[in-house]
C-alpha cells in the first residue's frame, strides 16, 4: 500500500530508465541477430555450447531479476499525482516488454542449442518454464495498468499450468518422438556431420518407461531393447505398483518381434 512506500518517483523512474536504455540497445542487436537474420548458427567465435547455453542462463535469469525490480519498484515508489503513477506506469511497461523480448532471446537460443543437440529432460522443463515466466511477465504487464491485487492470482495460475503442461505433454516420450525424429532427418540430408549432434541412444534407454512405446516405434533396430525394459514393464507386480506407462510399456514390447534371443547375438 502506499503507508510502504518510501521511494521517490525521481529515483524509482531514473533505475527504470536506464534498465530500459540498456535493454533496448541488447535487444536491437539480439533482434538484428536472432530473428530477423534467422540465424541457424551460434555467432562467429562462438561454439554452440558457448553461445546458447552461457547466454541462454545468463538471459533467463536477467529476465527473472528484472521481473522482481519490477514488483519491487511498484510497491515501493511514492506516486502520489495521477502522472506520477502514469509516468512509472510506461516506464515500467517499457520494461516488461523489453524484457519478455530478451526472455524470447533465451528461448532461441535454447532451440538452436536443442536443434543441434537434441531434448533432454532438463531442457523440456526449462521450456515449458520459459514460457510460463513470459505469460507471467506479460501478466505482470497488464496488472500494472488494470486490477494490481491480481497479479499473484495469474502468477499461481500460470505456475499452476506449467506443472499441468508437464503432465500432459509427457516429457520422455517427446523426448525420444523429437530426437529420433531429428536423426532420421538428419540422415536424410546428404553430407550431414556425424560426430556433432548424433542422437545418444543411451540416454534414451535412461528414460523412464514412457519413452519405451516412442523407442519401440522409432528405432530402426528394435534389438536394443534390453531385457531390462522387458523386465521393468511386464513383471508381475501387486496393483499398487501398477500404471498406465507400465502397462503401455509391456504392450509396446509385446508387438515387437517375439521375445528377443538370448544367443548372445546384437
Amino acid at each position: 500500500g502506499e503507508g510502504r512506500a518510501w521511494l521517490g518517483l525521481t529515483e524509482a523512474l531514473t533505475l527504470l530508465i536506464a534498465v530500459d536504455v540498456l535493454f533496448l540497445v541488447f535487444v536491437r542487436f539480439q533482434v538484428a541477430y536472432l530473428f530477423v537474420g534467422d540465424a541457424v548458427a551460434p555467432a562467429p567465435g562462438y561454439s554452440y555450447a558457448e553461445y546458447a547455453r552461457r547466454g541462454f542462463f545468463e538471459l533467463l535469469l536477467v529476465s527473472m531479476l528484472t521481473l522482481c525490480l519490477i514488483m519491487a519498484l511498484a510497491r515501493w515508489t511514492v506516486r502520489g499525482t495521477a502522472k506520477a503513477k502514469v509516468a512509472f506506469q510506461v516506464a515500467a511497461s517499457v520494461m516488461t516488454v523489453l524484457t519478455v523480448a530478451i526472455l524470447a532471446s533465451a528461448m532461441k537460443r535454447l532451440g538452436m542449442y536443442e536443434d543441434a543437440f537434441g531434448y533432454t529432460r532438463l531442457r523440456v522443463f526449462t521450456h515449458v518454464f520459459m514460457v510460463f515466466l513470459g505469460g507471467v511477465l506479460a501478466w505482470r504487464g497488464v496488472t500494472l495498468w488494470w486490477r494490481p491485487e491480481r497479479f499473484a492470482v495469474g502468477a499461481f495460475a500460470a505456475a499452476l499450468g506449467a506443472v499441468v503442461t508437464v503432465n500432459v505433454i509427457n516429457p520422455d516420450a517427446l523426448i525420444v518422438r523429437h530426437n529420433l525424429a531429428r536423426e532420421l532427418a538428419r540422415e536424410s540430408v546428404e553430407g550431414a556431420p556425424r560426430a556433432e549432434g548424433a542422437v545418444d541412444v543411451g540416454y534414451l534407454y535412461e528414460l523412464s518407461l514412457d519413452a519405451v512405446p516412442e523407442l519401440a516405434r522409432g528405432l530402426s533396430s528394435t534389438q536394443q531393447l534390453s531385457d531390462e525394459f522387458r523386465a521393468r514393464a511386464c513383471a508381475d507386480v501387486s496393483w499398487p505398483e501398477w500404471s498406465l506407462s507400465r502397462w503401455r510399456a509391456c504392450r509396446a514390447l509385446s508387438a515387437l518381434a517375439p521375445e528377443p534371443v538370448s544367443a548372445g547375438g546384437s
